[in-house]
C-alpha cells in the first residue's frame, strides 16, 4: 500500500480520477506528511471509508487501473542490473536493495540426481518456464510476493499448474518454443478471468507483445537464474509457513529442486540463442500480422465508402 500511494504522490492523477475538490482535499490531507517514511497503518487511518474502497478495488483490478492512474512500470531488479552494467555503476544505489543476494551455501544438485538425469533438456524446459512465471508473478505483484499471499499463491497455482503444482512426472513441454507458448497462454486466460474484456485484447496483438516481453525477461533471467530462483524459493518458503496447504509444501520442495539446477548449470548460451530465434520470428509474426490487419481494415473503410457513395448517387 506504501510502495502504490508513493508512486500517486511522485505522478500527476489525471483529473478525471477525482473531483477537483476532492483530489485538493486529498493532497492537503497528506501536504505534511513525508510517504517514503510514513508508516502504512498512519496512512491508512487518514483515508476516508471511500477512499479506502477506492484503494482495494484499485489493487484487486490492477490491470484495469493501471492505466487509470498513470502509474508508471514497475522495473524489476533485473533490469536494474542490466542498466547498471550498461551504464558501468560501481557504486551502489538506492535500488541495490531490491536485488536477491545469494546465501553463503547454495545446494548442491549432484547429491538430488543421477548423472543421467542431470542431462535431460526436460529440466531447463522447466527452468524457463518457472523463471517466467517468475517473471510474470513480480511484475503483477510489483514486487511484493509476500504483499497478498493468497494472490501470490493464485498465481502460482494458475501458470504453474503442470511444474510447481503438478504431481505428474513426466514434462508437459517438448520444446523451449513450447514453454513459451504454453506460459503466455495461462497469462492470458488467467487476465481474461481477472477482466473478461481482455478477450478481445487477446484476440489482437496482445499475444505477441506477450510472448516478446516473455522472452526479454527470460533473456536477462537465464543469465541471472540462480538469484530468480533462489528469490521465487525464499517467497514461496515464507508463504507455506503461512498457508498450510500440503501442495504449497509440495510446490517449495520442488522450486528448491529447481533452484539447484539452476545453480548447477554452467552454459546456457544455446538456450540463450534459442531465445534470440523464437523472438525475432515473433517479432517478425507480430509485424506481418498488423500489416495484414491495417490492409484489411483499410479495404473495409473503402468498401463501406463505395456503399455510402452508391446510396447517394441512388438518392
Amino acid at each position: 500500500m506504501l510502495e502504490m500511494l508513493k508512486r500517486l504522490e511522485e505522478e500527476k492523477v489525471e483529473e478525471d480520477v477525482l473531483e477537483d475538490d476532492e483530489y485538493d482535499e486529498l493532497l492537503e490531507k497528506f501536504n505534511d506528511l513525508d510517504i517514503d517514511n510514513a508508516d502504512p497503518e498512519l496512512i491508512w487511518s487518514m483515508l476516508s471509508e471511500k477512499e479506502r474502497q477506492e484503494f482495494r478495488s484499485m489493487v484487486s483490478k490492477l490491470d484495469d487501473t493501471w492505466h487509470k492512474f498513470d502509474l508508471p512500470d514497475y522495473i524489476p531488479w533485473w533490469i536494474i542490473i542490466q542498466q547498471s552494467r550498461i551504464q558501468d555503476i560501481t557504486e551502489p544505489t538506492s535500488d541495490d536493495h531490491r536485488i536477491p543476494q545469494l546465501p553463503d551455501n547454495l545446494p548442491d544438485f549432484s547429491k538430488m540426481t543421477q548423472p543421467s538425469a542431470r542431462e535431460s533438456p526436460h529440466l531447463i524446459w522447466n527452468m524457463i518456464h518457472i523463471l517466467a512465471t517468475y517473471s510474470y508473478l513480480m511484475r503483477h505483484s510489483m514486487g511484493e510476493l509476500l504483499e497478498d499471499i493468497q494472490d501470490t499463491v493464485h498465481v502460482i497455482e494458475t501458470l504453474s499448474a503442470e511444474i510447481l503444482f503438478s504431481t505428474a512426472a513426466s514434462c508437459p513441454f517438448g520444446s523451449i518454443h513450447e514453454v513459451i507458448d504454453d506460459i503466455v497462454e495461462r497469462i492470458l486466460r488467467f487476465q481474461e478471468q481477472s477482466s473478461p474484456a481482455k478477450r478481445k485484447m487477446a484476440a489482437a496483438t496482445a499475444r505477441y507483445d506477450l510472448k516478446i516481453l516473455v522472452i526479454h525477461d527470460l533473456l536477462k533471467l537465464v543469465p541471472e537464474r540462480k538469484r530468480a530462483m533462489f528469490d521465487f524459493w525464499l517467497a514461496l518458503d515464507q508463504i507455506s509457513k503461512k498457508r498450510k496447504k500440503r501442495s504449497v509444501g509440495l510446490a517449495v520442495r520442488k522450486l528448491y529442486f529447481y533452484w539447484a539446477a539452476a545453480c548447477a548449470f554452467e552454459d546456457l548460451e544455446l538456450v540463450l540463442a534459442s531465445l534470440r530465434s523464437i523472438l525475432s520470428k515473433i517479432e517478425i509474426e507480430k509485424t506481418d500480422f498488423e500489416q495484414d490487419r491495417e490492409a484489411a481494415q483499410r479495404a473495409i473503410r473503402e468498401y463501406q465508402k463505395a456503399g455510402s457513395t452508391a446510396k447517394i448517387q441512388e438518392i
